[in-house]
């Protein structure tokens, strides 16, 4: 038992009210209650008279309910700190009532003062002890207490309890010395026969009590040594002796070697003999054993992988493992007789761990698992995990500490390659949530953009191209095919643009793009091409890699602000399993067609490298970048399926490897054309479904000039309404896919179990507003995305009704 567990009077109250737990305070723990508070007056008021003490100094512990209860008891038994003492509230909802409460806790703790303590009178005692099981250590307290009750009570059971685990502890000390004790004791009177034979000597020797008392001295019978065999046997010994070894023969037949110690009485008046003997058969066996076990335990400690070292307190190596080759590089004799944080730690690290293992040494404390990086005799740095334990002398001073080190280099790679999978994670699911927001900002800015398209389209066919209105159309348009390239750039690098993809001739792109290049930078900076000649195919949207050029250049020209030399690189490389990893450690496999751009800039800070994917990350002061180039260009990339490889030094520039997977079909070349703007003509009727006015407006009007006859509608449900009345007379549907309430792709199925072979155009402001394999299939359909040019508009309608 330990000091603690005997002088801790340590109280569980369990009870829903807790007002209730203030009264125990009040009278049990009055020096948590505050001076001059309400709850300190009540307390004066309970007091019977005042008196100097504070109390027996009880740890009060609260639970409102029988299973926190019953659980605070399960935790105290663990932490080898149990409850003295149980107050217990017979009427406690919900759950456990007290009589459960407390028959649980009697199972789990048989040594606990339990008091019922109930406010009704409809539970008699009887009633009680059989729902607890015993009336043993359980009694039972009325509701409203007296404070002096409470607290004599208190008093009493909780000094029966630690009065009643002192005893049973002595009990089992004394119980545990008698049985365990190799000493065996006997006494000869004066006639020289055995008056005393305890419990040891019958059990080292096999003869009962009842067989040696009486007796002369047994040694005569069972030992063969020549002290036992001069005793005349009557009277006092020939000669006293102390630590004599002797073997003798048991009942059983075995020899034993024994320790015996022969002399007279204290005052040599009785003419007894005292003797007395214990076996040493065990400890001459354990002996040799020991000789065996440090055998054995030097073999396991040089055949373990961990390295088991001891030093003294100044930290000097008095024992090292030969293990100390494999993981530090130093043999066993390098190492003895010096400091482990002169040699070991990495350099500059010295003094810390000097400080670190002096303050263990004063305070004696052991330590686990801790880690540190250690310098390997190459100069290598490894991680290692150190486990210590104080060793102490007789006068409980620390002179050293044993323990083992385990190098746990590769598993902090682990951690640290896991690490930045999961950053990685966070970044694709902030990725997808902006993609998110940019979806719905393109939905409705190609809303806005449409009509103003539409209308500059058809203004310049009723304009002359000589006419003042026609360059300001054109302005209009071109303003406009950049907000909506601008969108489909933000679309680029969440992933959520949907791309024209076809064969490209990545050489030939940078040729035909590199005059564009060139007034992106500045007159100081000199840019190299350097193609490799027979360059594989790729299959990719061309505006897509016309865009990752331009914020790769834009980008590298920014760093290089002392000018330097720009350099587009472009190569065929096939790579193997494992042998290159990109900036989202993802494995780069197959064959690629890798363009590089390599800058002589400032480079990356490695803190940094991390984040320049992020979207809206910029180094840029302000006003100079958006934050977007980078976020773009990793979109792009994964959208064509690539990999990105960064590698940078502060201030030896940096490179960008783009790496696209090879095409399998061959670029062919077309000749460039272009057509005047003009509006498909026709004259079948045109049912529109499109919620924007706008929209609704500029498709009517394109459609009208055109020569169509239009039906409007401003949702699915008017369009619905619109086609059951008109029937055969619709040739053809084009609907906005989200509208309110019910939308494109609804109104098509509906339209479509009337009439299968009617023409659907479907159009929208944003290409993930439904999945597009699901119009791929749909017969006599076919999809626009805003903005569109009328022209374009007036072809696909004039296709659908032609294929009709």
């Amino acid at each position: 038992m330990t000091e603690n567990t005997k002088t801790q009077k340590r109280i569980l109250v369990i009870d829903d009210d807790r007002d209730v737990w203030k009264a125990y305070i009040m009278v049990l723990n009055p020096e948590r209650v505050e001076a001059g508070s309400s709850l300190e007056k009540i307390s004066r008021l309970l007091a019977a008279e005042p008196t100097e003490q504070s109390g027996p100094g009880f740890t009060l512990t609260f639970a409102s309910q029988g299973q926190e209860g019953y659980s605070m008891v399960q935790e105290a038994l663990r932490n080898n700190e149990p409850f003295a003492l149980a107050f217990v509230d017979v009427r406690m909802p919900p759950g456990w009532d007290g009589m459960e409460t407390a028959a649980r806790i009697r199972q789990l703790d048989p040594d606990i003062e339990l008091v019922i303590v109930t406010a009704y009178s409809d539970r008699s005692r009887e009633e009680i002890v059989r729902a607890v099981g015993s009336s043993t250590k359980l009694l039972f307290f009325r509701k409203p207490f007296a404070p002096e009750e409470l607290m004599q009570l208190a008093i009493s059971l909780t000094d029966k309890w630690q009065l009643a685990r002192q005893e049973e502890q002595q009990r089992h000390e004394l119980q545990a010395v008698l049985h365990a004790s190799p000493a065996a004791i006997f006494v000869l009177d004066a006639s020289g026969r055995i008056a005393t034979w305890n419990a040891a000597a019958e059990r080292i020797t096999g003869i009962q009590a009842e067989e040696a008392v009486g007796k002369p001295c047994i040694f005569q019978r069972i030992a063969d040594d020549p002290f036992c065999q001069s005793c005349p046997g009557s009277g006092a010994p020939a000669e006293f002796g102390m630590n004599r070894e002797i073997i003798i023969h048991t009942r059983a037949g075995e020899r034993r070697r024994v320790v015996v110690n022969m002399a007279p009485d204290t005052e040599g008046r009785t003419g007894k003999t005292i003797g007395s003997f214990w076996d040493i058969t065990s400890i001459r066996e354990a002996e040799a054993a020991l000789a065996a076990s440090e055998c054995r335990f030097r073999s396991l400690v040089e055949t373990t992988s961990d390295f088991v070292w001891e030093v003294d307190r100044d930290g000097r190596f008095l024992y090292c493992s030969p293990v100390c080759r494999d993981l530090y590089g130093y043999t066993p004799e390098e190492l003895l007789g010096k400091c482990f944080f002169d040699v070991l730690p990495e350099t500059g690290g010295q003094d810390r761990f000097r400080k670190i293992f002096g303050s263990c040494v004063e305070s004696g404390s052991k330590y686990q698992t801790v880690e540190r990086n250690c310098l390997k005799k190459t100069g290598e740095t490894i991680f290692v995990e150190s486990s210590g334990t104080p060793v102490f002398n007789e006068k409980g001073q620390v002179v050293g500490y044993r323990g083992i080190d385990r190098d746990i280099s590769l598993r902090k790679k682990n951690e640290a390659d896991r690490l930045r999978l999961e950053e990685r994670s966070r970044q694709s699911q902030k990725l997808e949530a902006l993609g998110t927001l940019a979806g719905g900002l393109a939905h409705d800015l190609n809303n806005i953009l449409t009509p103003i398209m539409g209308h500059c389209t058809l203004g310049k066919i009723d304009t002359s191209p000589e006419h003042p209105l026609y360059q300001s159309f054109d302005v209009i348009e071109s303003c406009s095919n950049k907000a909506a390239e601008l969108i489909r750039r933000i679309l680029a690098f969440c992933r959520k643009q949907e791309m024209n993809v076809q064969p490209v001739n990545l050489n030939q792109l940078i040729h035909d793009f590199a005059k564009m290049l060139r007034r992106l930078i500045r007159e100081d900076i000199h840019l190299v091409l350097a193609l490799q000649e027979n360059l594989w195919p790729i299959t990719a949207d061309r505006s897509q890699m016309e865009q990752i050029l331009i914020n790769l250049v834009v980008n590298a020209r920014d760093a290089m602000e002392e000018g330097g030399e720009l350099v587009i690189r472009t190569e065929n490389r096939t790579l193997g399993l494992y042998e290159l990893y990109d900036a989202n450690s993802r494995v780069i496999v197959g064959d690629f067609v890798v363009f590089t751009v390599c800058d002589e800039g400032a480079g990356i800070d490695p803190e940094k490298m991390n984040m320049i994917f992020d979207p809206f990350f910029t180094t840029k002061g302000v006003g100079k970048g958006t934050g977007l180039g980078l976020a773009t260009v990793h979109g792009i990339v994964a959208q064509h399926g690539g990999h990105i490889v960064v590698k940078s030094e502060a201030g030896k520039g940096s490179s960008f490897m783009i790496f696209l997977p090879k095409g399998k079909n061959r670029v062919e070349k077309k000749p460039a054309t272009r057509e005047p703007i003009h509006l498909k003509p026709g004259s079948e009727t045109i049912l529109v479904a499109e919620d924007d006015p706008t929209v609704l407006k500029i498709l009517e009007k394109t459609l009208t000039e055109a020569g169509y006859q239009t039906l409007l509608a401003t949702n699915g449900n008017a369009a619905l309404e619109i086609f059951e009345r008109e029937g055969d007379g619709i040739d053809l549907l084009i609907t906005d896919l989200i509208m309110p309430g019910q939308g494109g792709k609804a109104l098509g199925k509906m339209v479509r179990t009337k009439a299968p072979d009617l023409p659907i155009l479907y159009i929208t402001g944003y290409s993930f507003d439904i999945a597009m394999e699901e119009l791929a299939g749909e017969e006599n359909a076919n999809y626009l995305q805003k903005p569109f040019h009328m022209d374009h508009f007036t072809t696909t309608v004039r296709n659908l009704l032609d294929q009709r």
